[in-house]
């Protein structure tokens, strides 16, 4: 049996997150890398599917894409799926929930705005803040607290499908957008906060051709000096907590498998 220490609320948490590790399988530490979407372990109606019992026995570390049509549904959803994985599994490891963010919170009932060139046209961090201060709200209120948001790609190549959900060619507008969306959807304390996700690290908007998730070629300085400059401030100004990595390749090497640019 499994030692309750890691679930004692009066420990520190870093604390209780050392005794948790050590109670780990080394298949409970890989599926925390896991994202599944919601129908993989409840139906429309919160009750289990019929995949439930086998994911809950190595529970994934993350649930992906929770779209309903109300608030309140979600609310419900995540509630449903978060009272799974504390009280099913073997070490009632809870769920990060996450989703999209970009122009609002992606989610049935919840506001919409413009999308990453439209923000930038305004040329305004304190709007853009603003914005995802209300974003924050919206989101914890239905228990979802990571955002796979902002987009900090700098634009150069106007093929590239993407353009529009970045904030332009200019790093330096990229960076004061970036840190502004991350500091208003985090907060001053994340216990009360979203996380942020930085994306796509790195160089992911100059692909070879324009080409969506094709090779990024560019050389170190211009990796470090440009593409890495709004990822850098959000990072160090704005307490940026996740980046989501380029889908392409670097110098031949998939970026998820490679060490330099990670």
């Amino acid at each position: 049996m499994p030692s309750e220490d890691h679930r004692d609320p009066r420990l520190p948490p870093a604390e209780r997150a050392t005794l948790l590790l050590r109670e780990m399988t080394l298949d409970e530490k890989c599926h925390q890398l896991v994202s599944v979407m919601p129908w993989t372990l409840v139906r429309a109606d919160g009750s289990d599917s019929d995949e439930a019992e086998r994911w809950l026995r190595n529970p994934p570390g993350h649930v992906a894409q929770l779209i309903t049509d109300s608030p309140v549904k979600l609310a419900e959803l995540v509630g449903a799926i978060q009272r799974q994985a504390v009280r099913r599994t073997r070490l009632g490891i809870p769920v990060l929930f996450h989703q999209e963010a970009l122009s609002g919170f992606l989610a049935g009932g919840h506001m919409s705005f413009p999308t990453g060139t439209g923000l930038a046209a305004s040329w305004s961090p304190e709007l853009v803040e603003e914005m995802t201060v209300l974003v924050r709200r919206q989101m914890i209120r239905t228990g979802v607290r990571h955002a796979l948001s902002p987009v900090m790609d700098v634009a150069l190549d106007p093929r590239w499908g993407r353009v529009h959900e970045t904030y332009g060619e200019d790093p330096y507008l990229c960076a004061a957008l970036g840190f502004a969306f991350t500091r208003g959807l985090q907060g001053d304390d994340l216990r009360r906060g979203v996380l942020a996700t930085g994306k796509h690290f790195l160089g992911y908007a100059l692909p070879v051709g324009g080409v969506n998730t094709s090779a990024y070629e560019g050389g170190m300085r211009q990796t470090r000096d440009l593409f890495a400059y709004p990822f850098e401030a959000a990072i160090q100004l704005a307490g940026l907590r996740s980046v989501m990595n380029s889908y392409a390749d670097v110098d031949g090497i998939p970026v998820g498998a490679s060490r330099e640019v990670l």
